[in-house]
């Protein structure tokens, strides 16, 4: 047994298993013969990296859709974007007079946003990509000081003085007041789940509370002058500060939500506590800092969290790993050991170029220069789905269309890729034939919920013909009644507190569409209707793991494509840029599968495949069952 502790960062576990870097894209291999490493709960929280480049306060700091870029502007005007695991500036924006006072990244990650303090309220946009202005206005665009919302909206948080307080939004009425710096806060951010707040101020410190108890978790000290402003990456993990030392630190958290992870609920018998606890063994990922190699035992020396550790690696992969030490990473499984201590088992230190696995142990002589390669496939790159084949069709000026796409809702969290989806869907279906005039395309804003009764109910039945061919398309937020299990379509201003007023049930589209008198009606829904995540949502407070119940009532003519079964998530791919399911749907297409049941047949195990290869469970469905849809409903002409 391994009785030297190490200090290493785990994956935020309240999200069960999202991970910051990329899952595995090979099967599991043998678990190294070492036991493990015992590591204190207490020691989890650190310091992740230094990032250096600024002349001035660092006043604004955001991060990236995928965590993997931050953007940071203040007082030397200049708006800086990192790559976050070389902790390298990639791009410099100039063009502001004054100090930033606020930055932001737009819609998927292409452009920032950024405010200067003068002239008043100037905004710019730029392109993230080539550095251009693309924009420039007078507009208040971004959030106000001293005041930020909890990412539902139902909280509110403002400071003054050396507190920070908490109001309900709805009601108005402030739920609590927050004391513990000793010098003036000077900026608030609330964690992706609302869980965690973190306050800084001029005391120097970061201060991170229980958003719902207002429980002082921890204190981070680092930065040597005020702290002017705090960000928290996508999945929560990750709190990036900037202050008037000109650095921004990264902090790796995820000690606090292992510690709330292995914490026995209220709710919740010792009994059923101990078998929880008997049953973790969760992915972990971390940050690896690689040192010199080592021939004589083929191996690196190396350290995570201080701690000196060994990764075993063959003298002609190692040279190759020389050259991008800095993007390397280590994965493994947690396991509970006691109150104070979690147990690291399967530690590989992961080569993020090639994929290639290897063992990190404590002791050398256990260890075997020995490497897991990614496995070769016939799976070529991610293709680009936007570039659209002349399909050579011929109009089909009888056929008629609605797309609807939310990624940015009024007061939800973004349904990531769901308005690009929504706009291939349509460039797509022009390319096979339909007419822009017979197609109703909803993004975002557009997509309310009266606007989708409007298409749904009225301007469709309106247009249909005997020998119409109907395709719905919808890709964003799905929700299901708590009580009854019936799932939602949630719109731009939907609230899934209050589903019967601001949501489309999915039983009354089925409805609707059955009474058209039209030759073929097909659905596409890359949504999810569980609760528990992806592409879904639910009432606050309410259990997840919600079986939304199965919807009939779908007419002869109709037939339904979706993206997920049961309790199942509906994923999205960053390097694919797009819906997995709605990817592999258009891939189906380009691919010349025609039929809804060819295209199921194609998407099925590729879905599958790749979700389970990001440690997720998803599985598309069609009805009615796939021998009743031989020869009908085709999608080509």
């Amino acid at each position: 047994m391994i009785k030297k502790p190490l200090i290493l960062g785990v994956a935020l576990l309240c999200l069960a298993l999202a991970i910051i870097l990329p899952p595995p894209l090979f099967a599991e291999p043998a678990a190294p013969e070492e036991e493990g490493i015992f590591i204190p709960i207490a020691n989890l929280n650190k310091l992740e990296k230094v990032l250096r480049g600024h002349e001035g306060i660092v006043r604004s700091i955001a991060f990236s859709a995928d965590g993997r870029m931050v953007v940071s502007g203040g007082d030397d005007s200049v708006i800086s974007l990192w790559d976050l695991a070389k902790g390298e500036i990639t791009r410099s924006f100039k063009g502001h007079s004054s100090f930033v006072s606020s930055v932001l990244f737009g819609p998927e990650d292409k452009t920032i946003t950024s405010r200067s303090g003068k002239p008043e309220n100037s905004v710019i946009i730029w392109d993230v990509k080539t550095g251009a202005q693309i924009e420039a206005t007078q507009a208040s665009l971004m959030p106000a000081f001293n005041t930020v919302y909890s990412p539902d909206r139902k909280q509110m948080a403002s400071w003054a003085a050396n507190s920070v307080a908490l109001w309900d939004v709805k009601s108005g009425q402030k739920i609590m007041t927050l004391e513990g710096h000793t010098g003036r806060v000077n900026t608030v951010a609330f964690s992706k789940d609302g869980l965690v707040l973190a306050s800084g101020a001029e005391d120097r410190t970061i201060v991170l509370w229980d958003a719902a108890t207002g429980d002082r978790i921890k204190t981070l000290e680092g930065h040597t002058d005020e702290v002017y402003s705090l960000a928290f990456s996508p999945n929560g993990r990750l709190l990036a500060s900037g202050s008037g030392d000109k650095t921004i630190l990264i902090w790796d958290l995820a000690g606090i939500f292992v510690a709330n992870a292995l914490k026995k609920g209220e709710f919740e018998t010792t009994k059923e506590f101990d078998s929880r606890l008997g049953r973790i063994n969760m992915l972990y990922t971390s940050s690896i800092k690689v040192g010199n190699y080592n021939a004589d035992v083929s191996a690196f020396e190396a350290e995570i969290a201080g701690n000196k550790v060994y990764a075993a690696i063959p003298r002609e992969k190692a040279k190759e790993l020389t050259e991008r030490k800095n993007m390397a990473y280590v994965e493994g499984k947690i396991r509970y050991f006691d109150a104070d201590t979690i147990l690291l088992a399967e530690t590989y230190l992961v080569d993020k170029a090639t994929a290639d696995k290897f063992i990190v142990g404590t002791s050398i002589e256990k260890l075997t220069a020995s490497y897991i390669p990614k496995p070769v496939t016939d799976e070529l790159p991610p293709e680009n789905i936007h570039e659209i084949p002349d399909f050579n069709a011929s109009p089909r000026l009888q056929d008629i269309a609605i797309i609807i796409g939310i990624e940015e809702y009024r007061e939800l969290p973004k349904s990531e890729y769901s308005r690009s989806d929504a706009g291939v869907i349509k460039d797509y279906l022009k390319a096979l034939g339909f007419q822009e005039r017979n197609i109703t395309y909803l993004a975002d804003a557009s997509a309310s919920l009266s606007d989708i009764k409007k298409s749904v109910e009225s301007w469709l039945p309106n247009r249909v013909k005997p020998e119409s061919t109907v395709f719905i398309y919808y890709s964003g937020h799905g929700a299901p009644d708590p009580t009854t299990g019936d799932a939602y379509i949630v719109p731009y201003d939907g609230d899934p507190n209050y589903l019967h007023e601001t949501a489309y049930p999915l039983k009354r589209l089925y409805e609707r569409l059955a009474q058209l008198q039209a030759a073929e009606v097909m659905v596409v829904l890359d949504s999810c209707f569980s609760g528990t995540g992806g592409r879904s949502v639910i009432a606050s407070g309410a259990r997840p793991l919600v079986m939304a119940r199965e919807t009939n009532g779908i007419g002869p003519n109709m037939a339904v494509l979706t993206s997920t079964q049961g309790t199942q998530i509906s994923t999205s791919s960053p390097e694919k840029g797009h819906g997995l399911f709605t990817y592999y749907f258009l891939k189906a297409i380009k691919n010349d599968k025609k039929t809804f049941s060819d295209i199921y047949s194609y998407i099925k195990p590729l879905v599958e495949d790749e979700a389970k290869s990001m440690n997720v469970s998803q599985s598309p469905s069609l009805m009615p069952a796939i021998d009743s849809l031989k020869g009908r409903f085709s999608i080509r002409k």
